[in-house]
């Protein structure tokens, strides 16, 4: 969904939830975050 967004020219922001149960919300964010990195990188 986000590769469909960043290519659409989409320049807002865009906001990582961390909505979990059973893990550290700061470790799901903090894996969100890298993911997101990792497609912005592409």
């Amino acid at each position: 969904m986000i590769r469909q967004v960043r290519h659409s020219g989409f320049s807002g922001t865009i906001g990582i939830i961390g909505h979990t149960e059973g893990e550290d919300v700061r470790e799901v964010l903090l894996r969100n975050l890298r993911g997101l990195q990792n497609i912005l990188d592409e």
